[in-house]
């Protein structure tokens, strides 16, 4: 089955999924033997994903039951993927730059609202340092940025959250 989770589409299978109903209440997972348990695992950025994302769920529908976000879903937690991650290495800046904003173009159209850049190291890594020089200016399309989480790849990606 593919899911879609804070606009990224993953593959995943049956017994990884739980239900959330329209009245914010989550119908977890049916019980796993230990020898399925190992077999069914998410990685653990998908489980913190699906985790941050049930938990906005459950605060947002608690109290009053009014909410400025509704049922939407935190979009705090992203995990890399081919469809948001755009790889400039062997460009030059003007080229990587171009390319990243594309990529940003694309996703917004798509929803997402995290992309990642690989630039690599690089031998210096002046590619690195110019694009991340370049996105300390561009305002206009970009929130924040930081190097990606070891488990997204560490320093050899930049994470841009787009606005």
């Amino acid at each position: 089955i593919q899911v879609q989770v804070s606009g990224v589409t993953m593959a995943l299978k049956t017994t990884d999924l739980s239900a959330v109903m329209d009245s914010g209440v989550v119908a977890t997972k049916p019980t796993l033997s230990a020898a399925q348990t190992k077999k069914a695992r998410l990685s653990k950025a998908a489980e913190r994903a699906l985790q941050k994302d049930v938990d906005s769920l459950g605060q947002s529908t608690r109290g009053t039951g009014t909410s400025s976000e509704g049922n939407k879903p935190s979009s705090a937690v992203a995990i890399r993927t081919d469809s948001n991650t755009v790889d400039i290495r062997g460009n030059n800046f003007e080229e990587g730059k171009s390319m990243i904003k594309e990529k940003i173009s694309k996703c917004l159209m798509n929803g997402q609202s995290v992309v990642y850049v690989l630039h690599g190291h690089g031998t210096g890594g002046v590619l690195k340092s110019k694009v991340r020089g370049w996105l300390k200016t561009e305002r206009q399309l970009v929130k924040r940025f930081a190097p990606a989480d070891q488990g997204d790849g560490g320093d050899a990606f930049t994470k841009i959250e787009v606005r």
